[in-house]
């Protein structure tokens, strides 16, 4: 996966969604196999976000779902489909490695490399959800 820290968000112009015309000629891929593929918005309230996508009529597949213990406590996140059928998530993290990932915005790896830095020593350290430290990439 390749993650853009946030602050590189603000540099893009725009984030593209393609709807095509024309006959289906293969099943869309599973997030599991090569080529699948979702996109994912960081929301404040998963659930307050589920209700005004089910107000609109949007196809909801699954969640909310909450990470209750573990590494990922906090995360709650949804799955749902645009009008044509391209799967979208919206999440929400309040736990210690989410919140460290997003901490770890201090300069953008290239796509090439692929890399993200090791949110480990941070977790293994005993360091609070509180923390706001940002962490070097290595």
């Amino acid at each position: 996966m390749f993650r853009l820290p946030l602050s590189a968000l603000f540099q893009l112009s725009s984030v593209e969604l393609f709807e095509y015309s024309g006959e289906e000629d293969s099943r869309p891929k599973r997030l599991s196999e090569v080529g699948g593929m979702h996109l994912c918005f960081e929301v404040d309230d998963v659930h307050a976000c589920a209700e005004r996508l089910r107000a609109q009529g949007v196809d909801m597949l699954d969640g909310p779902n909450l990470v209750e213990s573990g590494p990922l406590r906090g995360f709650n996140w949804i799955y749902f489909r645009s009008p044509w059928g391209l799967m979208l998530e919206a999440a929400a993290s309040t736990g210690l490695v989410t919140k460290a990932i997003r901490r770890i915005d201090c300069g953008v790896p290239s796509q090439r490399e692929n890399t993200a830095p090791d949110i480990r020593p941070h977790i293994e350290s005993g360091a609070s959800d509180e923390s706001e430290e940002c962490l070097p990439l290595s």
